[in-house]
């Protein structure tokens, strides 16, 4: 026999997603990069990959869970992270795909 829920389902849902009216307060905690985070994030070869990396760490800072267990990043959070590492934001989309490797 299960017992008791102490979340709804929904209620669940919400606290695992990034709000999509984060406001300036939110964003500047959980979304500000510290000289740490930059040092590890410059290490990565290419922009998609340092952007993909700092989210995150943006992501689980403020939730507590990993990238693929959040459904949608809203782009004020992407254009945000983005600007911190002078990077275009539309780069983010290609994260985690990867090319064909030919070792022919």
């Amino acid at each position: 026999m299960r017992g008791k829920e102490l979340l709804t389902p929904e209620q669940r849902l919400e606290l695992m997603q990034v709000p999509m009216d984060i406001d300036e307060r939110d964003l500047g905690i959980y979304y500000t990069l510290t000289s740490q985070d930059l040092m590890f994030i410059k290490s990565r070869r290419r922009d998609v990959n340092r952007l993909g990396t700092a989210i995150q760490i943006c992501v689980l800072r403020h939730l507590g869970w990993s990238l693929p267990n959040i459904k949608v990043i809203p782009d004020k959070v992407i254009e945000y992270v983005a600007r911190q590492l002078q990077v275009d934001s539309s780069v983010f989309s290609k994260y985690g795909q990867r090319e064909n490797l030919n070792y022919s």
